[in-house]
């Protein structure tokens, strides 16, 4: 990462350690991303080391009808992309290739490099009539979920540059339906599997590549798991239902214990995932207040601090911002998600680090003893709805 958003990282870590609990300025300034020309609603799903977000614009009359982009965050000028019908914007490494999913024919994966506005599509596996690209890592190998010859859906691994993808595999008994959402800069993918569309139990998987094995990460004490995002270190995040019940808590998977840590809920919250995190084990979601509430919360957790509402961190929420759900931090700690604005609408958002004044020696100290931590694909989830929890 560059030097400022170095020390911008080091010094949020910091402040949320040793920021006392009620205190007042905010932690994050709010960076609102307004529309697309034409369209009236955001919704972000992955940012990189630089800042640039993906995503799906979309129009409020007609929720179906979206448009892929890619928002600059140095002009804050939206680049749609895709050719067909419809498209989704899911992932985006630090070279500027962005993957998604682009309604040619039916559901068609593809990777756009940004710096020279070529689309290429990739292929679904062999025998197969759709595929969906999800996630991309720092080398440029992808995966998401594939169609194939026999009608199943399976995680696929298209290799850097390849079109053609290879089958992740599944687990036994639940080779219909897998997804991978996620994937790290040593290949390895997460995602689900379950044996079927709308068949339970849905399990988080892991997918080692290397060693071809296919992991079921457990649960929290429920029937269904998911699995959404995994770091450089190994360490994923996702969401999973609890014992006793249907609510679902966010998880932290640990790859040296192989066991889930609940991290809860924000009080009064009903239920909760964890979408996505960085390097330094710092994870970013939301919770959700009432069953079927839309008004969710995002949220920031981190082992010093535990979970907060990024609705308290931020200078904008006195003026009329709601923060729903953080959906993807890269590696400076910058956040993106979407909320309502003040203007009623849904907007996306970013959140910047902003140390307030009086922690600035704490910075210095702070950056000094933090250990820089080296880049990786920052991402974000599938612009396909078809996740669960």
């Amino acid at each position: 990462m560059s030097p400022p958003r170095f020390w911008a990282f080091a010094g949020v870590l910091v402040v949320l350690a040793s920021r006392p609990a009620g205190a007042a300025g905010p932690l994050y300034s709010l960076i609102d991303m307004g529309h697309a020309p034409g369209y009236t609603s955001v919704t972000p799903t992955g940012i990189n080391s630089s800042g640039y977000v993906v995503g799906s614009v979309g129009l409020a009359s007609t929720s179906t009808y979206t448009r892929g982009f890619v928002w600059n965050p140095n002009t804050h000028v939206y680049t749609l992309v895709g050719n067909g019908a419809s498209s989704s914007a899911s992932g985006i490494n630090d070279r500027g290739i962005v993957v998604g999913t682009d309604n040619v024919t039916g559901n068609t994966a593809y990777r756009y490099n940004l710096n020279t506005g070529v689309i290429t599509h990739l292929s679904p596996m062999p025998g197969g009539s759709s595929a969906n690209a999800v996630a991309i890592n720092a080398s440029g190998a992808v995966t998401g979920r594939s169609l194939n010859a026999i009608l199943q859906y399976r995680a696929p691994l298209w290799a850097p540059g390849a079109s053609i993808p290879s089958d992740l595999g599944a687990l036994p008994g639940d080779g219909r339906h897998n997804t991978g959402y996620d994937i790290n800069d040593a290949g390895v993918v997460v995602g689900q599997s379950k044996p079927g569309n709308n068949v339970v139990p849905v399990r988080a998987t892991r997918w080692d590549p290397t060693t071809h094995q296919v992991l079921d990460l457990g649960t929290l004490g429920g029937l269904n798991s998911l699995a959404y995002a995994i770091n450089n270190p190994g360490f994923i995040v996702g969401s999973s239902n609890i014992g006793g019940g249907e609510s679902s808590h966010p998880f932290l998977w640990n790859p040296t214990t192989q066991q889930m840590t609940d991290l809860g809920l924000l009080p009064g919250a009903f239920s909760g995932r964890a979408s996505d995190i960085n390097d330094s084990n710092m994870v970013v979601g939301h919770t959700g207040f009432n069953v079927g509430d839309p008004l969710n919360r995002a949220y920031l957790w981190t082992s010093q601090t535990g979970m907060l509402d990024l609705n308290t961190l931020t200078d904008f929420t006195a003026a009329g911002w709601v923060l729903n759900s953080a959906v993807a931090i890269n590696n400076a700690g910058w956040i993106t998600g979407y909320g309502r604005a003040p203007d009623g609408h849904q907007h996306g958002f970013v959140l910047v680090p902003v140390p307030e004044p009086a922690t600035i020696s704490l910075l210095i100290l702070g950056a000094l003893g933090t250990r820089r931590v080296s880049h990786r694909n920052e991402k974000r989830s599938s612009g396909w709805h078809g996740r669960g929890l």
